[in-house]
């Protein structure tokens, strides 16, 4: 007969080693499990921002030329980390997706079937030329004739994606900690207004005024005048706004434009009207 087996021992844990704390191997586990977790979050924030530059590419609402927002604006809306949105948009380049100028910023490049040189630096330094001629009025007179109409079409046109990002923008202003982060979103909003229209020349047209807000002394005038009060004014009113244009109603959009362009006017420049009384 054969002998009973012997029952296979429980696998017991390794004694610690001479001068370790027996506590050492879990605080590697943690660790480990800890540097997966980063990592996992990183990869997640990548392909979200390859899958916002590639789907808009294919829906339209990112045609060749169009200025990406900054790092700054890309680390806010992606939640991650400068590292990790700058090696994203440099696969990105490589892949012949987006040209990136230095003092430009980052443009969807030309299709490379066609045969041509990116415009988006071109565009970049066309805006920043005119904004060099602008002064604070000049700026707000075009907003004032300009964007009200802007909405009514981007309530029309707007992707679902690009609507959620437009609420996502505004809820990063609503808790911006300084002035320039709040402008910084605020321009983003209104360039994604102009990238919802799927018009390549309102889409300029936005760049033009953003480059003119940067440029100018617009910032300067707004910094003396808005206040806390206003700026939450203003969140409100671009909540208002997405609400139209989330609900299709363009002509809702473009009163609730007006409304919010006039605010402003009355607060930068005075009076009952501001520019144009």
């Amino acid at each position: 007969m054969r002998p009973p087996e012997r029952p296979i021992a429980a696998a017991r844990p390794k004694p610690a080693r001479q001068g370790e704390r027996p506590g050492a191997s879990l605080d590697l586990l943690f660790a480990t499990r800890r540097r997966e977790t980063v990592r996992g979050k990183a990869q997640g924030a990548a392909a979200a921002l390859r899958a916002y530059v590639e789907e808009g590419i294919a829906a339209g609402s990112l045609p060749p030329g169009t200025q990406l927002p900054t790092e700054v604006e890309l680390m806010a809306e992606f939640r991650a980390g400068r590292n990790t949105i700058r090696k994203a948009m440099q696969a990105l380049q490589a892949e012949g997706k987006i040209v990136r100028q230095v003092g430009a910023g980052t443009f969807v490049a030309e299709p490379r079937s066609a045969g041509r040189a990116p415009r988006g630096g071109e565009a970049g330094q066309t805006a920043r030329s005119v904004a060099r001629l602008a002064n604070p009025s000049d700026v707000m007179e075009l907003r004032l004739v300009f964007e009200p109409g802007a909405v009514a079409v981007a309530a029309l046109r707007a992707s679902l994606q690009e609507i959620e990002h437009m609420e996502r923008v505004i809820a990063l202003s609503a808790q911006a900690a300084s002035l320039q982060e709040f402008e910084t979103l605020d321009c983003e909003l209104h360039r994604a207004f102009g990238r919802a229209t799927k018009n390549v020349i309102f889409a300029r047209v936005y760049d033009i005024i953003t480059a003119a807000r940067q440029h100018t002394a617009w910032g300067r005038l707004k910094e003396r005048v808005l206040t806390s009060d206003h700026r939450r004014r203003h969140t409100n009113e671009h909540e208002r706004i997405v609400a139209a244009i989330r609900e299709r109603d363009g002509a809702r959009a473009r009163a609730e434009m007006t409304e919010h362009l006039d605010a402003i006017n009355r607060i930068m420049f005075g009076g009952a009207g501001g520019v144009g009384d």
